[in-house]
């Protein structure tokens, strides 16, 4: 695809000339609002299930995530982004389908009102077995080889939510049946608090689910090595930026990222340019290259 720099620049002027800003103002703008979308999907990620952002290293793969990283990971509080093998980064994703191996998740909708019943129960989940069976063995794949994990939809009967709760194994017995609605409320507390949930309303469960996935982990082929150390590498060449921290242009070093070496560490503001990304270093941050390969950068520095 040939991006047209001279149309972006229209675009984008003809914008901030509706609502008052200048052309790299605006241009700015519109990355805001993509990095706070950003944000906000990680925070539904994580402080919607329970989990504080700020106990996370986040991994910037995909040809726009060493773009983004380092500007959304502050309002998240994270404190480290790692860009994941530099010029691998880009093809993260298909790099990880390729690894994985033979998985499968299955889903039901029912629906159920505490206390559960365990006939039910038992008819879902040995009908989402005989489905995973079948599967496996269009798919060549040994039942033996492979892991089943349960788990069900619930939620308080009165709100909309739903929470994924564990589903021991085993034969579904009516004396188990309690445990996995204390199962639920443990969850929901985790997500949500202590003395959030509203039990007296009743508590309905809306769907099955089984998950099947290889009994044993992948094994990741071996990197390329080490790379080589040598200290700092100098900038091979500058391009002018503008930065919202600084509210102006600047002259912003540029590395080539695959002539890094190990040890290597970068003050921003910088860019290190890969043939399929480019890692946006922002004002204040720090980059270290480690020596497999990935580009760690500390919001700390």
């Amino acid at each position: 695809m040939t991006l047209d720099v001279e149309a972006a620049r229209h675009a984008v002027g003809e914008l901030g000339e509706r609502i008052g800003l200048g052309l790299l103002e605006c241009a700015a703008g519109i990355q805001e609002v993509a990095d706070n979308l950003m944000e906000d999907k990680i925070r539904s990620m994580t402080i919607a299930r329970g989990h504080d952002p700020r106990d996370f290293v986040l991994y910037a793969f995909g040809g726009g995530g060493a773009v983004h990283a380092g500007l959304f990971s502050r309002g998240l509080g994270i404190r480290r982004v790692v860009v994941p093998v530099g010029d691998l980064a880009s093809v993260w994703s298909a790099y990880g389908i390729g690894l994985e191996g033979y998985g499968r998740t299955y889903e039901l909708p029912v629906f159920l009102h505490a206390p559960l019943d365990a006939t039910a129960m038992a008819e879902g989940y040995e009908r989402l077995e005989r489905l995973a069976r079948s599967d496996a063995e269009r798919s060549d794949v040994a039942w033996d080889s492979l892991r089943l994990a349960r788990t069900a939809d619930m939620k308080y009967a009165l709100q909309v939510y739903d929470v994924e709760a564990a589903v021991p194994a085993g034969a579904m017995e009516q004396g188990a049946m309690q445990g996995i609605v204390d199962s639920f409320e443990r969850t929901y507390a985790q997500r949500f608090g202590e003395g959030v949930g509203y039990p007296e309303g009743g508590i309905d469960l809306t769907a099955l689910r089984l998950g099947v996935q290889p009994a044993e982990p992948i094994a990741v082929p071996a990197g390329g090595g080490a790379l080589p150390t040598g200290g700092d590498s100098a900038p091979t060449g500058s391009r002018d930026v503008y930065w919202t921290e600084l509210k102006a242009v600047s002259a912003t070093p540029v590395y080539t990222g695959p002539d890094l070496a190990a040890g290597t560490r970068i003050d921003g503001p910088a860019l290190v340019d890969y043939p399929d990304t480019t890692v946006v270093l922002r004002p204040e941050l720090r980059l270290t290259v480690e020596a497999g390969g990935n580009l760690t950068i500390d919001l700390e520095a």
